[in-house]
């Protein structure tokens, strides 16, 4: 759906402008589609799905590549309504929490695109707001959260605000946006503190290492949702990565790699 609404709107600004733009961006674009398509011939993996992600992503590039350069005049004040709407997004989200947690209604059932409802606990589900799925949410919600906590909302857009924005990203439970809440939080500890990075780099490398032997180690449901979600689809990642033979590439083709996302 978003794909569709983007390049509608940027078939209308070209035919107003009667002008159709092409960066390096774009160029470079196609170049690693090119290398993508060899690399894929010699692998031997399968072409439609790859066709239909690279479909999508182009028209993505291209897309949001003419929306932006008819609209670089005007990018302050959109970047502002961005920001408010990752706000009202995230108060949505908040009364689809509230509204599951009384009555165990999920609001988002009745959107035609939503997939399904993910628990994190009786009471709590994965927050989506208007998204069909949560990873897709926290997703839109990371500029959001690097302009208000690591540049600290310089603009005065949402002030005080900013911490319902905070709160939701992390009712999304994407890693995306625990690994970003994470990186700006080490970059402002290293700003205040001379020698935290030494100390943080120590204390990340302790925790990985001791997060990964964990999830590995446990087993998971098939359709495990929520966190162990997340911990099933690290751990089927790390299996994928480990069964490939470095001297038959064509084993790749035959692995099951449909849950090996972190979304």
């Amino acid at each position: 759906i978003e794909a569709i609404f983007i390049m509608f709107v940027s078939v209308v600004f070209c035919v107003i402008n009667k002008k159709v733009y092409t960066s390096q961006i774009f160029k470079y674009f196609v170049v690693m589609l090119t290398c993508s398509f060899i690399t894929i011939y010699y692998v031997g993996y399968q072409y439609s799905k790859c066709i239909q992600q690279i479909l999508i992503l182009s028209i993505f590039v291209f897309s949001y590549e003419q929306f932006f350069i008819y609209n670089k005049s005007n990018m302050l004040e959109l970047f502002k309504k961005y920001i408010k709407l990752t706000y009202i997004a995230s108060l949505f989200g908040f009364l689809q929490e509230m509204l599951y947690c009384l009555f165990k209604v999920n609001i988002a059932d009745y959107l035609g695109f939503y997939h399904s409802t993910q628990n994190i606990t009786d009471s709590l589900i994965r927050m989506t707001s208007f998204l069909s799925e949560g990873g897709y949410f926290g997703t839109i919600l990371i500029p959001s959260l690097i302009y208000l906590f690591y540049y600290g909302d310089i603009l005065n857009i949402l002030n005080r605000k900013k911490y319902v924005v905070l709160l939701a990203s992390l009712f999304t439970l994407s890693p995306f946006v625990y690994i970003c809440l994470c990186i700006i939080f080490i970059l402002r500890i290293i700003k205040i503190f001379r020698y935290a990075k030494y100390i943080l780099i120590l204390l990340s490398f302790i925790f990985v290492s001791y997060g990964i032997k964990t999830i590995v180690s446990t087993d998971y449901a098939h359709e495990s949702g929520g966190i162990e979600g997340i911990f099933m689809r690290i751990k089927d990642s790390y299996r994928m990565v480990s069964m490939i033979n470095p001297h038959n590439l064509y084993q790749i083709s035959s692995l099951n790699t449909s849950s090996a996302v972190l979304a």
